[in-house]
């Protein structure tokens, strides 16, 4: 029998993906870094795939928002 609602790994993993997007938004290196820490735990609870993804994301979305803020700062300097 299928369990009705959403398991701690999975809630977990989905979390990892709003970081990401915080990640890219906010501060890459803070978000970037709880979104891993999320998804490697729902890694670890058994949602593998989402867990992975998430953590791909998270690094993706760090490397990116890095490079646009060293491009906006860049641009304020002058």
């Amino acid at each position: 029998m299928k369990e009705k609602g959403m398991s701690v790994a999975r809630l977990l993993g989905l979390l990892s993906f709003v970081e990401a997007g915080c990640a890219l938004l906010f501060s890459p290196v803070v978000f970037a870094l709880r979104g891993v820490v999320l998804g490697g735990i729902a890694y670890r609870l058994g949602e593998k795939k989402t867990g992975l993804w998430g953590i791909v994301a998270n690094l993706l979305s760090a490397a990116l928002g890095i490079l646009i803020s060293m491009k906006f700062s860049a641009l304020m300097d002058g």
